[in-house]
């Protein structure tokens, strides 16, 4: 049930994330991922309200554990 990712997907949504950047829509980012020796990298380049990017880290927590959980 979990949701797996491949690595060429993985690519493609950060080559997505790169020209948002490039083309200046994007402003912000935080991010997670974890390197296929268990460690775990992150970033963080803030927003400018606090309640949007919290609103939106809890938001993405519970599509997480949605998508990565099986209903009891």
């Amino acid at each position: 049930f979990p949701v797996t990712i491949t690595h060429k997907a993985l690519i493609a949504a950060l080559k997505d994330i790169l020209a948002e950047a490039e083309s200046g829509r994007l402003q912000s980012l935080f991010a997670c991922g974890f390197r296929s020796d268990g460690l775990r990298m992150s970033c963080m380049f803030p927003h400018t309200n606090v309640y949007e990017v919290v609103g939106s880290i809890e938001f993405l927590k519970m599509q997480y554990i949605d998508q990565m959980t099986e209903p009891l």
